[in-house]
């Protein structure tokens, strides 16, 4: 299968090489015979995108190779440092492109636009559309950040050949000159594309919460296992080598009454079908629940009257009361931007005076993958 998608990605990223580079060439030509900035600046961004395509390959390449022992998860994790140096390369180019425009409105020279030279814009625009959609639908359906990358920037072309038509127009009709502000404008589009691509390679590289589908079906599929013993998914952490390698953790509710023995092959079971359905290992860990246990039902109401209506709490799960030792052990899932220990502190409070003769615990828990109390 990862040789399948490296194939893929590499006969995407060689299609564009070969269209860009044949554009880019057709706009240079009809660039320098009409003297037009803007279909120049249009012709430099098709080449640019062809080096695009370049680093692509590269990446995809560098990130196939196999793991190694101070390399573990493998290499999967170049393919995003492709797609930042792509949005590097394209918002210089931006710059670069405005820097001229503005260089050309102070000292203007002159255009000749021609019927050709519409009708080779016309066509490139085309061309950049098709491009632009058969590379994004190929990235998104391989997950590869570089080929969606590749793929906005081509259909950001097109939109930019448009504007390059529309001033090639008001100059053929009206004998008006707005070339350089057409070009200008240019330079905003591939800035523009350039900061997004940079903003969404980096918050990958940074680590971000799992993707909303992927964490949904997982918690999906653990919750209607039907597997004898296994209960409510929680704490579910997805970590992202690579589009070919995750790994993570979960914790669920476990029958208290399970012993060490009959647990493992119910976990091992559940590990296999999340492996094999959604390509992600999980290490699974668990709360010992007595769903049954008067006690327990006793504190799951009132922690449920505690945290009604109250905002910043999503829910609790994980309830275990011990008996032997008077300890009632909860985790309790709280958002961000409030003072998340000292409303802790207040459910816990709240919960001493229904239970006084117990000690109480409650461990805070962030949503890392969104889905746990609403799959």
């Amino acid at each position: 299968m990862a040789n399948s998608r490296k194939k893929q990605i590499l006969l995407t990223s060689r299609i564009g090489i070969a269209v860009n580079l044949f554009l880019g060439a057709l706009k240079v030509v009809f660039a320098i015979l009409s003297g037009s900035l803007a279909l120049l600046s249009d012709a430099v961004n098709n080449i640019t995108d062809s080096s695009s395509s370049l680093i692509t390959i590269v990446g995809t390449k560098l990130a196939s190779r196999d793991a190694t022992p101070n390399h573990p998860f493998g290499f999967g994790r170049v393919e995003y440092l492709s797609s930042m140096i792509i949005g590097i390369i394209v918002s210089m180019t931006g710059i670069e492109t405005f820097i001229s425009s503005i260089k050309n409105i102070l000292a203007p020279t002159e255009v000749k636009y021609s019927v050709v030279t519409m009708i080779i814009i016309v066509a490139t625009m085309a061309a950049k559309i098709v491009l632009g959609v058969y590379t994004e639908n190929t990235g998104r359906k391989l997950d590869s950040d570089a080929l969606v990358a590749s793929g906005k920037d081509a259909k950001n072309d097109a939109l930019i050949s448009l504007v390059t038509l529309i001033s090639a127009v008001i100059y053929l009709v009206f004998n008006i000159s707005v070339d350089e502000w057409a070009s200008a404008v240019i330079s905003f589009f591939i800035i523009k594309t350039g900061i997004e691509i940079l903003k969404d390679t980096l918050s990958k590289i940074l680590g971000e919460k799992a993707d909303d589908e992927l964490a949904a079906g997982i918690l999906k599929l653990i919750k209607e296992s039907n597997i004898e013993g296994i209960g409510s998914p929680h704490d579910l952490v997805i970590n992202n080598y690579g589009p070919d390698m995750r790994m993570g953790s979960v914790n669920v509710e476990l029958d208290a009454g399970k012993t060490v023995e009959e647990v493992y092959p119910l976990i091992r079971k559940l590990q296999m079908r999340i492996y094999e359905e959604f390509k992600t290992m999980l290490v699974i860990g668990f709360y010992a629940v007595n769903s049954k246990d008067q006690v327990t039902i006793s504190v799951a109401r009132n922690l449920s009257d505690l945290i009604r209506d109250n905002k910043y709490i999503d829910g609790f799960h994980g309830i275990f009361v011990d008996k032997d030792n008077m300890h009632i052990m909860f985790d309790i899932t709280i958002q961000f931007g409030c003072d998340r220990k000292a409303l802790c502190e207040q459910i816990v409070e709240g919960l001493r005076k229904k239970f006084p003769y117990y000690e109480i615990s409650a461990n805070i828990d962030s949503v890392f993958a969104r889905g746990e109390y609403s799959v």
